[in-house]
């Protein structure tokens, strides 16, 4: 199956589509396979964020830590067209996809997760 992705741009202008680390693509592809596996439908998911919409220090000054800043993480805003929510079966069969992943060190969305 043929899943469609779209890029879309954060509040500060910029576009989500940039590169990402090959692990965090394989992250995405892997969970999303698991989850099209057990037959449930994916046919689309929308980036918000890769290196974009996070900034790169606090309102102080201070330099803000975060995976996205070197390609490593990835903000997921809708499934299917339908925005990501916390109660929805899509959002948390791929959060739960996503934490199978050997590298994955953070998970938010539905429930938020340290690994």
């Amino acid at each position: 199956m043929i899943v469609n992705v779209y890029f879309k741009d954060t509040k500060d202008g910029a576009p989500s589509n940039q590169q990402v680390n090959v692990r965090t693509l394989e992250c995405l592809k892997t969970a999303l396979d698991i989850v099209i596996e057990d037959r449930q439908v994916i046919s689309s998911v929308v980036i918000t964020a890769t290196t974009n919409g996070h900034p790169y220090f606090d309102d102080k000054g201070n330099p803000k830590l975060s995976d996205h800043h070197s390609g490593a993480a990835i903000d997921i805003g809708a499934i299917n067209g339908i925005a990501i929510s916390g109660s929805s079966s899509l959002t948390l069969s791929l959060q739960s996809a996503l934490n199978q992943y050997p590298y994955i060190r953070e998970n938010f969305g539905g429930f938020r997760q340290f690994i």
